[in-house]
């Protein structure tokens, strides 16, 4: 059975080409399916740019969404120690719960970069090698978290501890996922992962 050609769609006309003499035609008929498979795809343009599709079970939610006080009230007043991993680095939360950084990440004290996780291993004219977890931990020490931003638009993380020092994470992809922060069941259960490009998912 013969499908019905949409009224607003012209009609193709099918030409052949003319082969070489002696040669066989050649029917150009599946570029001109190809032609019209492409003018009739319809293209969707999402009315939010915050809000972006990920895998199947994650519960998707907008940057404007009350996480952030949930996450802050959870992390407030706990001190933490930062441990470097085969393949990224951790903040360790005391009582539980932890912040995988698998991206940029770096230490601003008294308005200087004190330490970034670049800086692991290097030598800088020093005795010894920098050990990355080693300065990390001297430079927070005993200080509490007071507070915990992400930007809007990019997902950058900044954590705030007592006397003015930062610790500032950077989501640095458009594709892979960057930081993580997962949370006891006992301080709300909560995993959230900064997505490429930015936007965040919450499970």
């Amino acid at each position: 059975m013969r499908g019905r050609r949409s009224s607003d769609q012209p009609p193709v006309r099918v030409e052949r080409s003319r082969g070489t003499a002696g040669g066989p035609n050649r029917s150009t008929a599946r570029y001109a399916t190809a032609a019209i498979a492409i003018l009739r795809r319809e293209v969707a343009v999402p009315d939010t740019p915050t809000l972006r599709t990920f895998r199947t079970g994650a519960n998707l939610r907008a940057m404007n969404i009350d996480w952030l006080p949930m996450v802050e009230k959870a992390l407030f007043g706990r001190q933490c120690e930062i441990a470097r991993r085969e393949a990224d680095w951790a903040i360790n939360i005391a009582g539980g719960g932890s912040i995988a950084l698998p991206v940029p990440w770096r230490i601003v004290t008294g308005g200087l970069i004190a330490f970034a996780d670049e800086d692991d291993g290097q030598q800088f004219g020093l005795p010894a090698p920098v050990d990355g977890a080693a300065t990390a931990n001297e430079l927070i020490g005993s200080r509490s978290i007071i507070g915990i931003s992400v930007d809007s638009q990019t997902s950058d993380l900044a954590l705030h501890f007592e006397d003015g020092i930062r610790l500032d994470a950077f989501n640095n992809s458009s594709g892979y996922e960057g930081w993580q922060i997962s949370l006891l069941p006992e301080n709300g259960g909560m995993s959230v992962v900064a997505l490429g490009g930015g936007g965040v998912a919450i499970y």
